[in-house]
């Protein structure tokens, strides 16, 4: 198969799994990973959503533009789980959201324990703030693998916005299998002299491993 026509099959099945996350003050990206019964497993970056759940402030789930979940406040459909012990570059979180049929089944997740080497060429996706509602697609491959933080580091940016999307890649049947969600993003500082101002350069961006929430025991029955 043609590599382009396989990440844009790729892209096709990923963004039916995509959610844009808001907050009162801000938004970022999720998507679903899990399915059992009514319940759907919701993966996003922790930051993204930190200040509204240490609140108990309202979190907006949107799927599409006229589909739309609130959770927090009083309502007690919903879950947060995070890995434990938290490392300190983890920054993954998973929302359990319960009476979710509507939502799609989830994408693929990579085997726990397994991780992408280096050089693998991955793609990720999200709602970055210069399109904030249209899911943009994003490419560039794992520059290093941190194993005891749970983490990467891929050479390519991540817009605000785009935190909390997922960063996949294809296996061997060009399926795309997710490894990751978009944490942050860090940029080089250039100063040509000591009186210039700084000018970012090309960074690189982290990427919060997910297969530790391949662990949890939610199966179809």
């Amino acid at each position: 198969m043609n590599q382009n026509v396989a990440w844009n099959q790729a892209a096709g099945d990923i963004i039916k799994n995509i959610v844009r996350i808001e907050t009162k003050s801000s938004f970022g990206t999720g998507f679903i990973t899990h399915a059992a019964h009514d319940l759907r497993g919701i993966a996003t970056a922790y930051h993204v959503i930190e200040k509204a759940h240490r609140a108990n402030k309202t979190i907006r789930i949107r799927h599409k533009p006229n589909s739309l979940i609130s959770i927090g406040g009083s309502d007690s459909q919903a879950v947060i789980v995070r890995n434990k012990p938290l490392n300190r570059g983890d920054d993954s979180v998973l929302i359990l959201v319960k009476n979710c049929t509507r939502l799609p089944r989830g994408v693929s997740l990579i085997q726990h324990g397994h991780i992408a080497v280096v050089g693998t060429e991955v793609c990720w996706m999200g709602f970055p703030n210069l399109s904030p509602h249209n899911p943009c697609f994003f490419s560039g491959r794992v520059s290093s693998v941190d194993e005891r933080q749970k983490r990467y580091l891929i050479d390519g940016s991540a817009i605000p916005g785009v935190s909390g999307g997922p960063v996949f890649f294809l296996n061997n049947d060009h399926k795309p299998i997710v490894m990751g969600v978009i944490s942050s993003y860090f940029f080089n500082l250039y100063r040509k002299s000591k009186d210039s101002q700084e000018m970012p350069l090309p960074g690189l961006s982290m990427v919060s491993d997910v297969s530790l929430q391949t662990k949890l025991n939610i199966v179809e029955g």
